[in-house]
Parts: C-alpha cells; sequence; structure tokens
C-alpha cells in the first residue's frame, strides 16, 4: 500500500514539473511573439 502512495507522489511531482516547464516555455513563445 505504501508503495501505491509513493508511486502516485512520484507520478504527481513529474505531471507537475512537466506543467511547469510548458507553462514556461508557452510563456516564452507567447511573449516572444508579442514581441514580433
Amino acid at each position: 500500500m505504501r508503495k501505491g502512495l509513493s508511486v502516485v507522489a512520484f507520478v504527481l511531482g513529474i505531471c507537475t514539473a512537466l506543467c511547469g516547464i510548458g507553462v514556461t516555455v508557452l510563456g516564452a513563445v507567447g511573449m516572444g511573439s508579442r514581441r514580433r
């Protein structure tokens, strides 16, 4: 049971990191297009 919870927390951590990177990339691209 503990293993299942650790796996869920691990997956959530990866998803959060990917979401953060995606938002940062989208923000950079959005600002770049606005400058142009």
